[in-house]
């Protein structure tokens, strides 16, 4: 241990050099810096550079300051990985008074911790903690808690109980971020301290998944203010292609005490996935006797996919006012999943969806809603806005899916929607839910009694306090690309040729197969959508040979002699030479009147 006991200046530094593994195992195997409480200067800074480093088993890198000095810094350096292990196993900057903690700084490829080691900066006083950044090329892996379920694995910069001081910020910056089994990231206030920031930029995904074993604790990201803290919740801010969230892991910038909950931003350039009930994004005060608002929420991402009882909350439980959330996306695909800003007894906040791709859905009991006065209380319901120009909103008939807008006692909120068209589910007023119900006590009259889906914006309580719902569709015509008919009836004479048929009994015929639909007149051009097509049947092997037997019998049939018909008339050929003819009418000795064709009968 190196130790500065007081004085104005910079304590001793400690530096430890490896070209290979650095192990610390054990509660005896610790290094510390520390600027005792007499103390006015700052602590020395630790610096680690090797190839491998392993603290385990309750071992613990540390930096503390008990006076009005500032903490040291923590750099750690390794080329291959970073390995936590274990219960009370810490790298640590803390401070105990008026003096901030020092910041931690870790490069390295790979960065692991597990079953209740931790990455700390915290205070613990007055003094501010430090910040945490985080820098590995490959991954980073924070799993499980220890033994006893006490401590969660993970990384923190925050304000503990009893202090004033507020969390320092956390920064991640990997290609892949995985945090599960009730591991944490939490840059979270329990004391009068405001909480941190988070921010979390992830080249490749990040992925939060479980809860602890006994399945009290949830995985996840939190900048949120903790039960009884007098702190403010911080801002959370996720970048990556894919985020998954899901089997009750969380994202939260909420408050459980009484101060006003944090934002989040999410930017993922691929794809959005909540799945499992308790998972989600939330801004929200779950304080009862809150008076303060919820956070706000935005997200941004091609594909949005809210599952399995998963949520997207800004909801209010106190009596505050419910955050906004702001969602751009491709496509939203709720399956049993809710988007909302409700709130209990304040009003409901605001909910604006973008969707710039193809599609909304919402199937099996999904939700989207900002209704106010949950515990039948007051509170105006708040607004929805959903455009979606160029896509559609569907919802699988009978599945209860809402859009809602409602207040309990005070005033509808009010819902604007435009889309191509809206498939599955009906806009309501009060009186519809009514007859629906067959009801009319305000605490029935919830859309989610009925296994219709419904889009409501209206007053519970008061018949006169309905809010508002404008729904726009564009106007379709439906002569739009349809081939403008003839009024005139069709003179089939008109069609066939008037020339003779080689003057055949049965006169000049027109046939017509194929696709159906009336022929262009065979003296017009063909247009140039007109396709030839063979329609006749193939010819199989046993017509081919009834065809041959039919020839032969033709040609034994030629043989037979032919009658004799007396010519009646005669006409010049092509070259001037007299022929005779059988079928000539009005025929004499210098010519003859040319033969009509045969009447069609």
């Amino acid at each position: 241990m190196l130790s500065d006991t007081g004085g104005t200046g910079t304590g001793a530094s400690l530096n430890v050099n490896g070209s290979n593994l650095i192990q610390l195992s054990g509660t005896g195997s610790s290094l510390l810096t520390q600027a005792e409480s007499t103390a006015t200067g700052s602590a020395g800074d630790v610096k680690i550079n090797t190839s491998e480093l392993r603290i385990q088993d309750g071992s613990q890198v540390s930096s503390d300051t008990l006076g009005a000095g500032k903490g040291g810094n923590f750099s750690v350096n390794v080329a291959k990985s970073v390995q936590l292990n274990g219960a009370n196993s810490r790298l640590l900057a803390q401070t105990e008074s008026k003096g901030d903690a020092g910041d931690v700084n870790i490069n390295t490829p790979t960065l692991q911790v597990q079953n209740g080691a931790q990455v700390l900066s915290n205070t613990l006083g007055a003094g501010r903690a430090g910040s945490v950044d985080i820098n590995a090329t490959t991954m980073v892996e924070l799993s499980g808690r220890s033994t006893d379920g006490q401590f969660a694995s993970g990384l923190f910069a925050q304000t503990e109980r009893s202090a004033t001081g507020e969390a320092g910020n956390l920064r991640i910056i990997t290609p892949s971020l995985l945090v599960e089994n009730g591991a944490q990231v939490s840059a979270g206030t329990l004391g009068a301290g405001r909480a941190g920031s988070i921010d979390i930029n992830a080249s490749t995904m990040v992925q939060l998944s479980g809860r602890s074993a006994d399945g009290q604790f949830a995985s996840g990201l939190f900048a949120q203010t903790e039960r009884n803290a007098t702190g403010e919740a911080g801002n959370l801010s996720i970048t990556t292609p894919t985020l998954l969230v899901e089997n009750g892991a969380q994202v939260s910038a909420g408050t459980l005490g009484i101060r006003r909950g944090g934002s989040i931003n999410v930017n993922a350039t691929k794809l959005v996935q909540l799945t499992g009930l308790s998972s989600g994004l939330f801004a929200q005060t779950d304080a009862p006797d809150a008076t303060v608002d919820a956070g706000n929420l935005s997200i941004t991402t091609p594909t949005l996919l809210v599952e399995n009882g998963a949520q997207v909350s800004v909801n209010n439980t106190g009596t505050g006012r419910a955050g906004n959330i702001s969602i751009t996306t491709g496509s939203g695909r709720l399956n049993n999943g809710t988007i909302t800003a409700r709130t209990s007894s304040g009003n409901g906040g605001n909910l604006m969806l973008d969707i710039t791709g193809n599609l909304l859905l919402l199937r099996n009991g999904s939700q989207i809603s900002t209704t106010a006065g949950t515990a039948q209380r007051g509170g105006n319901g708040g607004n929805i806005m959903i455009n979606a120009p160029n896509g559609l909103i569907v919802a699988t008939p009978n599945e209860n899916s809402d859009i809602t807008a409602n207040a309990f006692s005070g005033t509808g909120g009010r819902i604007i929607i435009n889309s191509l068209d809206i498939f599955g589910i009906q806009q309501r007023n009060r009186e519809d839910l009514m007859l629906l119900l067959r009801t009319n006590d305000p605490d029935q009259l919830n859309p989610q009694n009925s296994p219709t889906n419904d889009i409501t914006a209206f007053s519970q309580t008061a018949p006169t306090l309905n809010g508002q719902i404008a729904i726009s569709t564009p106007n379709v015509d439906p002569s739009r690309g349809l081939v403008q008919l003839p009024t005139v009836a069709v003179n089939i004479p008109e069609l066939i040729t008037s020339s003779c048929a080689a003057f055949t009994n049965g006169g000049s015929q027109f046939t017509s197969t194929g696709r159906g639909g009336l022929p262009p007149s065979p003296i017009e051009p063909l247009t140039n959508d007109v396709v030839w097509t063979d329609t006749r049947l193939p010819v199989t092997t046993m017509q081919q040979h009834s065809s041959k037997k039919l020839s032969a019998k033709t040609r034994l049939k030629s043989k037979e002699p032919v009658a004799i018909v007396p010519a009646t008339g005669w006409v010049f050929n092509g070259k001037g030479e007299v022929t005779l003819i059988s079928s000539a009418p009005n025929a004499n000795g210098l010519g003859f009147t040319p033969a009509t064709c045969p009447m069609q009968r």
